[in-house]
């Protein structure tokens, strides 16, 4: 699994590998096939961490 991992503390963002989580009782697995990340995000990411750092 891919995520963009975002660290307040360096006011960053990064892709990262991640194990797919394991699904306990009671809880549904959702495989998303495709996902977007705009050309604006990462800007806007490190915008509003800015503040909150």
């Amino acid at each position: 699994m891919h995520v963009l991992r975002v660290n307040n503390a360096k006011a960053e963002a990064q892709w990262q590998e991640l194990p797919s989580p394991k699904v306990e009782k009671g809880e549904i697995y959702s495989q998303v096939e495709a996902a977007e990340l705009n050309r604006a995000n990462p800007p806007q990411i490190r915008e509003s961490l800015s503040w909150k750092v």
